[in-house]
């Protein structure tokens, strides 16, 4: 998962580094750069949701799985940190799309790291409700 807000993060940096490039040899093609690679970060964050919906259907089914609840805390740190740089980055260099992009990636990806966490309260509560 980490791996991935790397990925989004680096090709945001490059869009940042050819876009500041390209402003000044040609201006009409920045804003394309910018455009085409915000979609590569919004459609590579969207895979990370796939398991959101698998945990859906592992709910009606009943199973859950026993996890590091901190390790889980200490990683959705890491990657909000990590993409709220490369966000701000974005901002700073006028990049909008690609901000908003990067932060879509952010939430998709802390959203899957937060499954089982979600998994484990939903059958503690569950429990609870059986007694």
């Amino acid at each position: 998962m980490l791996a991935e807000i790397y990925k989004a993060c680096g090709v945001a940096i490059i869009a940042l580094v050819l876009t500041a490039v390209l402003k000044n040899q040609s201006a009409q093609i920045a804003p394309y750069i910018t455009q085409i690679s915000a979609i590569i970060i919004i459609i590579s964050s969207i895979s990370a949701l796939i398991p959101v919906f698998t945990y859906i259907r592992e709910l009606s089914s009943g199973q859950a799985t026993d996890i590091n609840n901190i390790y889980l805390v200490v990683l959705a740190g890491a990657i909000a940190f990590v993409g709220g740089v490369a966000s701000e980055l974005c901002k700073e260099n006028g990049a909008n799309m690609l901000k908003n992009a990067l932060d879509f990636s952010v939430n998709a990806n802390i959203m899957l790291l937060s499954l089982p966490l979600i998994k484990e309260l939903v059958v503690k509560a569950t429990d609870i409700l059986k007694l």
